[in-house]
């Protein structure tokens, strides 16, 4: 075999081996490609858990507040409303300061 021909081989393995570390390089950018992509998604579904949970918080505390717009209309004390509500006389009153600002506007 001449010696130019030796050359040739060995320069075709360098080239192949090349070739396949810089394949193995872009597999494994697309696997962290997709791992990010896979946390972005993960992180906006747990924003939109959080959101949903604030929201029905939210429509729990403006229930809360009607409910005791309602006693306080039907004469209830504010012992009374928390007591029936089993919340504590001072939520009662910071319900009710949510009430007044409500209908003010």
């Amino acid at each position: 075999m001449s010696k130019e021909l030796k050359e040739m081989i060995e320069k075709k393995y360098e080239l192949i081996r090349q070739l396949q570390e810089l394949e193995d390089r872009i597999a494994l950018a697309n696997t962290g490609c997709l791992e990010v992509t896979n946390m972005a998604k993960e992180e906006t579904k747990v924003e939109e858990v959080k959101e949903e949970k604030k929201s029905k918080e939210k429509k729990v505390k403006v229930d809360k507040v009607k409910e005791v717009a309602k006693l306080v209309k039907e004469g209830k004390k504010a012992s009374e409303i928390a007591e029936l509500l089993g919340i504590k006389p001072k939520t009662v009153a910071v319900y009710l300061s949510h009430s007044r600002v409500k209908t003010e506007k």
